[in-house]
């Protein structure tokens, strides 16, 4: 029996992780930030949970501008 093998391209981040990160990378686009600049936030998000945590209460409306 063979199995096969599924590589995911952010191999470091967990399946949660990856959605969130998806959810930040919508609410980029949502907010206007420049697409040039995403992966500036993004890249950051793989490498430090923290900044997913802080990046996504923003993208979840946590964090909302009163």
């Amino acid at each position: 029996m063979q199995t096969e093998m599924i590589i995911i391209e952010d191999s470091d981040c967990t399946t949660n992780e990856s959605i969130q990160i998806e959810m930040i990378r919508a609410w980029l686009h949502k907010i206007g930030e420049p697409e040039e600049d995403h992966f500036i936030v993004l890249d950051k998000c793989k490498r430090d949970p923290e900044a997913v945590q802080y990046f996504y209460r923003h993208a979840t409306g946590e964090f909302l501008i009163k």
